[in-house]
């Protein structure tokens, strides 16, 4: 139980093990040190200076006991700050610059000043753990320039301390110190990169596998649906103890045909998804309107109940697309905004900047914000029809990035569905040449 609690305070709230982190090891270090390590330290020091005092009351100065207090209060003000959960190893960083200074006071007042300079390299060595390399190295010479400079203000010291060899050791043990841990940071920092790469990869094999098991479990449901239809209306039709009229012998032959026309489906959908993946993806691109484009795939669509498919080109763009799949992106847009669509369906062309831009736009309700994200998905649907295989989609994006374009799905402002595809549009020269073959419309 005691080990669980001084690992809850050392690791601080919201510390988790799930990769290497430089920063967070280096702050659980300073919580450590700044909760567990330098009270431990003080309370020594303290015990000792007054077993010296009770020893020898002369031989301790007042100067020391001021030092052993400052320690306390610097220890109970950053402790308490770390506990309130700021920066630990900045508030570690402070404690340690300030160490430093009180002990360099402490070290002009000690009869045995040799504690008080192995504490002040004590400091400048676990602080270069916590400061950067340059602080490190910049703060070192500064207290050695002080050490210097104090020794020649009291003659005295000269019969009891070397001062010189003093800010010498405190000066080639800061330096290297700032250099083993600049070179320690790049260690760091490369563990880091590893380790985030890994941890990408991990998501992405997880990913991978719920994508696995999400299509697997799909298309068993896809396919379980139909063949029981089928499968049960033939074997009802195949019963000799069955009685039926003609009628209700049509009915469950219409429902084995829907089930076989649904499996078909659904399998060609499956080889198309299956073909446009980009190590397998064979595309014929040519120079083609866009409109034109549009226009042929919407012939021979019936949106049915009154409603019209209509094709609006503002601008007539260029592009380079291989027709046949570009013809299957335009058309399973417009069947997608018959099916879950409502009103008049019109698909517009026009240009921006650089792009082709294709909207396929209804009066649908739309697509509920939460389910926006998995609308491209393999078998992501959010309706109840049974002529949906959910892949429709998911083939658009795969051959629209495909050619370079983008898709997206948006409501405009005005309350309509659009899906918009934007397309790079054709090179100028590309575009001069073939103005012979595909003229503007009229």
């Amino acid at each position: 139980m005691r080990q669980g609690m001084i690992r809850r305070l050392v690791r601080g709230p919201g510390d988790d093990d799930s990769a290497f982190s430089a920063e967070r090891a280096r702050s659980r270090a300073a919580r450590a040190f700044v909760l567990l390590v330098m009270p431990t330290t003080i309370l020594l020091v303290t015990f000792l200076t007054v077993a010296s005092w009770l020893a020898e009351p002369d031989q301790v100065p007042a100067p020391l006991w001021m030092a052993n207090l400052a320690f306390w209060v610097l220890q109970f003000v950053l402790a308490t700050l770390v506990l309130r959960g700021v920066d630990a190893v900045r508030v570690t960083g402070a404690f340690l610059v300030l160490a430093t200074v009180v002990e360099f006071v402490a070290l002009f007042s000690s009869p045995e000043p040799v504690s008080s300079s192995a504490s002040i390299l004590f400091f400048i060595v676990i602080g270069s753990y916590f400061l950067t390399p340059w602080f490190t190295a910049a703060f070192t010479v500064v207290v050695s320039i002080g050490i210097s400079l104090a020794a020649y203000a009291i003659d005295d010291w000269g019969e009891h301390f070397l001062i010189p060899s003093t800010a010498f050791i405190t000066l080639i043990t800061g330096v290297g110190c700032a250099i083993i841990m600049a070179s320690v940071r790049r260690t760091e920092q490369r563990l880091e990169r590893v380790a985030r790469a890994q941890r990408d990869a991990l998501v992405r094999v997880e990913q991978v596998g719920a994508s696995r098991d999400r299509l697997i479990a799909n298309v068993s449901h896809e396919l379980r649906t139909p063949l029981t239809a089928t499968i049960g209306s033939i074997e009802t039709m195949m019963r000799d103890d069955v009685q039926m009229s003609d009628e209700q012998r049509d009915e469950l032959m219409r429902i084995a045909r829907d089930g076989g026309l649904r499996l078909l489906s659904l399998v060609e959908d499956l080889l198309t998804i299956g073909s446009t993946r980009p190590d397998s993806l064979k595309l014929e691109p040519e120079p083609e309107r866009l409109g034109r484009i549009a226009v042929d795939a919407i012939a021979g669509i019936d949106a049915g109940h009154g409603r019209a498919v209509r094709v609006v080109a503002v601008e007539e763009p260029l592009v380079r697309v291989d027709r046949l799949r570009m013809l299957q992106v335009v058309t399973n847009l417009v069947v997608n905004a018959i099916r879950h669509g409502g009103g008049d369906v019109l698909v517009r062309i026009d240009e921006d900047h650089d792009r082709a831009v294709l909207q396929v736009i209804d009066d649908g309700p739309g697509v509920p914000a939460q389910h926006v994200d998995e609308l491209f998905l393999p078998f992501a649907r959010f309706s109840t029809r049974s002529d949906s295989t959910g892949l429709g989609l998911a083939i658009c994006r795969t051959l629209v990035e495909a050619h370079g374009g983008t898709i997206r799905y948006t409501r405009s402002a005005d309350g309509h569905t659009v899906f918009e595809c934007q397309l790079p549009i054709e090179r100028a020269e590309a575009r001069r040449t073939a103005e012979a073959s595909f003229p503007p419309a009229t």
